[in-house]
């Protein structure tokens, strides 16, 4: 794993992620190992946290099968206990989106529910959508 943690070796998670983060290190070794000597130095992390409850990785560069297992990792994150590793489920705490087993949920936690489709729509269509006229004239 030398390759990979060349330049960093902190973390922005708990240590239930370990084998996870250490499965995707060993297959993007493998990875950076199969490039050409002279480009393998410009393949680093940058930065390894959780955001909304799940994992987060990103790198320096990325070729299309190392984007892959990066997504894949960052998926299964998402049914994995930060705190322990064991199946776990994300939750809303204190306004933050965690991913826990039933161990380590905090108390008074809520099962964490997706961001209405609209939410994602474009502004435009936030505005001309009729279930979200009343909340756009709130905000205006």
């Amino acid at each position: 794993m030398d390759q990979v943690w060349r330049t960093r070796q902190d973390f922005e998670c708990d240590d239930g992620w370990f084998a996870l983060l250490w499965h995707l290190s060993a297959e993007l070794e493998t990875l950076i190992a199969a490039l050409p000597e002279q480009e393998q130095g410009a393949y680093a992390p940058t930065n390894v946290k959780e955001k909304f409850g799940a994992l987060r990785f990103y790198m320096t560069r990325c070729t299309a099968e190392m984007d892959h297992a990066i997504t894949r990792a960052e998926g299964q994150s998402i049914h994995m206990c930060e705190v322990c590793g064991q199946p776990g489920t994300r939750l809303i705490h204190d306004e933050l989106i965690l991913t826990r087993c039933l161990d380590h949920t905090p108390a008074q936690s809520e099962p964490w529910q997706p961001w209405p489709l609209e939410w994602l729509a474009s502004p435009e269509e936030r505005r001309t959508s009729p279930s979200n006229r009343t909340m756009l004239r709130r905000e205006e």
